[in-house]
């Protein structure tokens, strides 16, 4: 095996990939979702014929629309990714634990729905 020099500058702060789903839901309406599932944290696949998250290590199901639970032993939803429109481009800008959809509007206008308020004693 032949080692590959980087050329990523020691100055540089670490940079953590992790993989993710991007999800049309309709036109103007995007989400994205940690493909680690919160139960045991295998790996969550996109279902195009029943349309919804699976995980088939304990066949665990999540809603693409919010990314709750709605089958299986997950009891949490998926972390969502925070999305922003950029141009022409749909960027990933952070993880959030409350999923929320972007709408975007036209071109150069992003909307957002409120945040969530934490329920007593949730996440």
């Amino acid at each position: 095996m032949r080692a590959v020099r980087s050329t990523v500058p020691r100055s540089c702060p670490p940079v953590f990939l992790a993989a993710a789903l991007l999800l049309r839901l309709d036109d103007d309406v995007y989400v994205a979702y940690s493909v680690i599932c919160t139960h045991l944290a295998c790996e969550v696949l996109w279902e195009r014929d029943t349309n919804e998250l699976f995980c088939p290590c304990h066949n665990g199901v999540f809603d693409p629309a919010d990314g709750e639970p709605v089958a299986g032993p997950p009891e949490r939803p998926l972390p969502r990714i925070r999305l922003e429109h950029r141009g022409t481009a749909i960027v990933a800008v952070g993880e959030d634990l409350a999923p929320q959809p972007l709408l975007v509007q036209g071109v150069d206008q992003v909307q957002r729905p409120a945040p969530r308020p934490l329920q007593p004693g949730g996440e």
